[in-house]
C-alpha cells in the first residue's frame, strides 16, 4: 500500500473512532437522563399511592365497584393485567 493511502486509513479511523466516542458520550448523557426521569416517576407514583391509600382508608370503597371498572377498563382495552388487578385488590383492602 502507498503512504498516501495508508495515510488516508489512518485518518479514517481517527475520525471514526472519535464519532464513536461522540456517540459514547451521548448515549451515556441519554442513560443518565433517562434514569433521572424513571426516578422522578418512580417518586410520583408512590406519593400518589401513598395520597390514594390514605384516601381509601378514610373513605372506604366496595371492592367490587373498582374491580368493575377495571373489568370495564380491561375490556375496552383489550390488555388484563393481573398486577393491575391484584394492587387494585390491595388498594381497596379485598386482599
Amino acid at each position: 500500500m502507498s503512504e498516501l493511502m495508508l495515510s488516508h486509513m489512518q485518518s479514517t479511523l481517527e475520525r471514526v473512532s472519535g464519532e464513536l466516542s461522540a456517540l459514547k458520550g451521548k448515549a451515556d448523557a441519554d442513560r443518565e437522563r433517562m434514569l433521572g426521569a424513571l426516578g422522578d416517576l418512580s417518586a410520583n407514583s408512590g406519593a400518589v399511592m401513598t395520597v390514594l391509600a390514605a384516601f381509601l382508608k378514610a373513605h372506604r370503597l366496595d371492592p367490587a365497584i373498582a374491580l368493575a371498572v377495571l373489568d370495564e377498563e380491561e375490556a375496552e382495552s383489550g390488555i388484563q393485567s393481573p398486577e393491575i388487578r391484584q394492587r387494585v385488590k390491595q388498594l381497596v383492602g379485598a386482599v
